[in-house]
């Protein structure tokens, strides 16, 4: 194993990204010693660092951080090949490994559950958590957000029999250049959704769901629980040639009455704290993957009612009699769909008025813009915002007008181009009865919760 030492001398390149400081504080916090870089870092990982004393004393890279005492380097994707400190390990023979390639490693002794999809990965392993937490059951994580109730998005230890693992399938580290969950190889895993995503790594659509093919045949004996419903992972199953067991779901059924939404499971109504067809449907993934373990489903079904979802994702900012203002992660067609279609279709008699952040090199090419045609049906108004200084730094350019509104297929969209507007934007619509559906997976030019109670008074 990599971490068979009790104590290593463990250096994180590009520490301050999201899973890759809580790696590296769930390591220091098993005793050994964490050292790291980065070039840039934000808000919650500088506050996250520093608390743990893990937060560089400046930003930038130095070959002198690694040396002949370092006994093992955690390479994240946000660095170069031409690294400094990167090009020093290799020529000190040091050990290199990916986060995943780490995870993996050390739980190969465990019953690995990795959830997989281009969207609900997040929330569907924060339902499991969440369960699995309140059945007492101990189990290890990783997940791609704050979870009410746990105090890091990993979580190693050596006596855990689980491990539930977000899997994504994004590219491992600037040295490997495998998808993440292709070093996972759990025996029970979920698929929640296949949707183009990455163009910049996966410029087709033929191999990005090779991807998913080859994630597959990456397993032995597992059992895969998938959403049947889906026509791309209907294409990935039958090009499967691997001996797995197939256990579809599909939507529960369910009801809305007054704000309140309660799904099916088996013979049973359960009432939620969340809302979304969606997120319904994540659930069910959660709940027959639960049953797949040998778990009473009736454990599962005491416990969700209480499960609020995990942060930005559909995450209550503000409410009062007039206003509701939500904060969701979606930036990716599908993803921005599902949001807009949970809030129509659970808020109906509001105004409602969508505000997309177009940041990721998917969403800022032109050829992909298209694929957001038909998603903001069913809301009022549309505001496309854009980070100007963001996209200067990555050398990108915000689309014209007119693309744009083709694209969307929304003559009334409007576009910002920064924090500024937005907030006037937003006083210019606060009309009773009205609701703010706020996505991204950036950070709206660093907008924040707060900012937005000083807009509404």
């Amino acid at each position: 194993m990599l971490l068979k030492k009790s104590t290593l001398k463990i250096h994180f390149i590009a520490i301050g990204g999201s899973i890759m400081h809580n790696l590296a504080i769930c390591l220091r916090k098993m005793g050994h010693h964490v050292s790291g870089s980065d070039d840039e870092i934000f808000e919650p990982a500088i506050s996250q660092l520093k608390k743990n004393n893990l937060l560089p004393e400046k930003l930038g890279w130095s070959a002198d951080k690694i040396t002949d005492n370092t006994d093992l380097v955690v390479l994240g994707m946000h660095a170069k090949k031409d690294n400094p400190e990167l090009k020093k390990a290799i020529q000190l023979n040091i050990k290199i490994v990916s986060f995943p390639e780490l995870i993996a490693d050390f739980s190969k002794n465990k019953k690995r559950i990795v959830i997989a999809g281009s969207h609900g990965k997040t929330t569907t392993t924060s339902i499991l958590m969440h369960v699995f937490k309140e059945n007492k059951i101990n189990f290890d994580y990783l997940v791609g957000a704050r979870i009410d109730g746990f105090e890091n998005m990993v979580k190693l230890t050596e006596e855990s029999e689980y491990i539930l693992i977000e899997g994504d399938e994004y590219l491992s580290s600037p040295l490997d250049n495998r998808p993440k969950f292709f070093h996972y190889k759990p025996q029970h895993t979920i698929i929640t959704g296949i949707a183009w995503d990455h163009i910049n790594v996966f410029p087709t659509e033929e191999i990005y769901l090779k991807t998913f093919k080859d994630y597959l045949e990456t397993l032995t004996n597992a059992t895969v629980v998938y959403f049947k419903k889906d026509e791309n992972i209907d294409k990935v199953i039958s090009g499967s040639t691997n001996k797995l067991k197939f256990l579809p779901y599909s939507t529960p059924e369910y009801k809305i009455l007054d704000d309140k939404s309660t799904i099916k499971l088996d013979d049973e109504y359960v009432e939620l704290s969340l809302f979304g067809k969606h997120n319904f449907e994540n659930i069910n993934a959660a709940y027959y993957l639960w049953k797949s373990l040998g778990f009473e489903g009736k454990k599962f079904r005491e416990k969700i009612s209480s499960f609020s979802g995990p942060a930005l994702r559909l995450e209550n900012w503000y409410t009062d009699s007039n206003y509701i203002f939500i904060r969701d992660f979606a930036h990716a067609p599908s993803k921005v769909q599902a949001s807009i279609n949970a809030v129509t279709e659970h808020y109906n008699h509001f105004t409602k008025i969508a505000v997309i952040e177009l940041h990721t090199f998917s969403s800022l090419t032109e050829s992909f813009l298209p694929h957001y045609k038909e998603t903001t049906k069913g809301v009022d108004k549309v505001f496309i915002f854009f980070d100007e200084k963001a996209l200067e730094l990555k050398g990108k350019q915000i689309p014209t007008e007119k693309t744009l509104k083709e694209a969307f297929n929304r003559k009334d969209l409007v576009i910002i181009k920064n924090k500024m507007t937005l907030k006037e934007e937003i006083i210019k619509n606060l009309i009773p009865k009205t609701i703010f559906l706020l996505m991204s997976s950036g950070k709206l030019d660093g907008f924040t919760k707060t900012e937005l109670k000083e807009v509404i008074k």
